[in-house]
């Protein structure tokens, strides 16, 4: 019998130095073999009035003007980021893992981090803050960067490639998470990019290239990536969505149920002519499986609500009396304080929101308050708009003042609650 050799620190080192040998040689020699192969000096661009005309093209090829009037912009990268981005305001929900962070990007100081819902207190908070920025920096980049080639601390130049055709280069001094960065863009003959080159701090090989020829046009007709190769590796951009910023537009019951209530058809009050035209047009959309959307346009701002219909509720909605409040031109009326005029909305409309069960005879919880809005059938469309304005206005008033996200659940009805039938008993 064979002799057992003993474990000697010698032949330890020895077994420990092959494994690593073993494990990271191949790693080496691919990593060498794409350092060989890809690896580029960052080229020297002309900084000509050139430059910034093919960024021009580039931009125009895309319908930036699209973009700049697009107010929000939600979507997923690599299925593990997703983000909810309010351009106005510069905000964005980021969501991760069980975590989500209120991303305030003037001010991160008001940033908010969550996990399961839970808001962070402590030190954890500003870990989860930086990387939610660093997330968005780099994720939001393979969204939009196109439309940065204009951004603060960037310079522009042309870089003739070797079959003569002509490449924008562009480098950030400032801004993002890595200053410095240059990329240049492939561009199609109508300027629209089909690929950039990398020379960013963060890859090892400079000059890696992307594409950017995967696109789709969304509802506000900018245009936004949903795909992109390098090398092996695909970045996917899913569930994108966005939504036009017309002077300053609002939506109700709350944006993220305006934005995934599917087949939304508008109704603009500028086209009807009284209340009934109203009722009658709501139920004639929604009773097809369809969504209404009631738009109102004022001087400054745009507000478009999705109203309760009888054909996608009736069979699961019952409030309680504490949970509604009437409004109707000129008149609010709720069961603790009967009628009042329109003017005291705002008081009474904010105990409504907020009471969460504080007081029994205002609404339970957040989720529970109901808005009745009645109107006599003949109603003509101007005092309607004057009375559905005063209502969306004082309700943002309450909303921006609230720490927590409200929303408007408005009916419309031609009977005021007072002379409806009692609900039905349950069985």
């Amino acid at each position: 019998m064979r002799k057992k050799k003993k474990l000697t620190p010698k032949r330890i080192l020895k077994f420990v130095a092959g494994t690593v040998i073993f494990l990271t040689l191949p790693t080496l020699l691919l990593f060498g073999f794409l350092y060989i192969k890809y690896n580029e000096d960052l080229p020297v661009g002309e900084k000509t009035a050139q430059a910034d005309v093919l960024a021009n093209k580039m931009l125009n090829a895309l319908n930036y003007d699209a973009y700049k009037t697009t107010d929000y912009i939600e979507f997923t990268f690599k299925k593990r980021h997703h983000y909810k981005w309010n351009k106005t305001e510069n905000t964005c929900e980021v969501y991760w893992k069980n975590y989500k962070v209120n991303l305030d990007l003037n001010d991160s100081s008001k940033s908010e981090a969550f996990q399961n819902d839970i808001k962070i207190e402590t030190q954890e908070r500003n870990a989860l803050i930086e990387k939610a920025i660093s997330y968005f920096n780099n994720d939001t980049f393979w969204v939009v960067a196109p439309y940065k080639v204009f951004d603060e601390g960037t310079t522009r130049s042309i870089v003739t490639l070797e079959n003569n055709e002509q490449a924008l280069l562009v480098t950030y001094s400032s801004g993002g998470s890595t200053p410095g960065d240059s990329y240049l863009w492939h561009l199609d003959e109508a300027g629209k990019p089909k690929s950039f080159q990398m020379w960013v701090g963060i890859l090892p090989i400079n000059g890696l290239e992307a594409s950017w020829s995967d696109w789709t046009t969304t509802e506000t007709g900018a245009m936004l990536p949903t795909f992109h190769k390098m090398m092996v590796l695909g970045l996917e951009i899913e569930g994108i969505k966005t939504i036009p910023d017309s002077g300053r537009t609002y939506y109700y019951p709350n944006t993220e149920y305006y934005i995934n209530s599917e087949d939304k058809t508008e109704i603009s009050l500028d086209s009807i002519k009284d209340f009934k035209s109203i009722i009658k047009k709501i139920d004639s959309i929604t009773c097809t499986e369809k969504t209404a959307v009631v738009t109102l346009k004022t001087e400054k701002s745009t507000f478009k609500f999705i109203p309760f219909s009888s054909c996608k509720h009736q069979s699961n909605w019952c409030p309680k009396g504490r949970n509604l409040i009437e409004v109707s031109p000129g008149k609010i009326v709720h069961s603790s304080f009967g009628e009042k005029s329109i003017d005291s909305l705002p008081r009474y409309l904010e105990k409504h929101l907020l009471n969460n069960g504080k007081d029994i005879v205002f609404s339970e919880n957040l989720t529970k308050p109901v808005m009745i809005f009645t109107s006599d059938s003949t109603k003509n469309r101007n005092e309607l708009k004057n009375t559905f304005q005063k209502i969306f206005e004082d309700f943002n008033s309450i909303n921006k003042s609230s720490e927590e996200i409200l929303s408007l659940r408005m009916v419309l009805y031609t009977t005021s609650i007072s002379d409806l039938p009692p609900p039905p008993r349950p069985k």
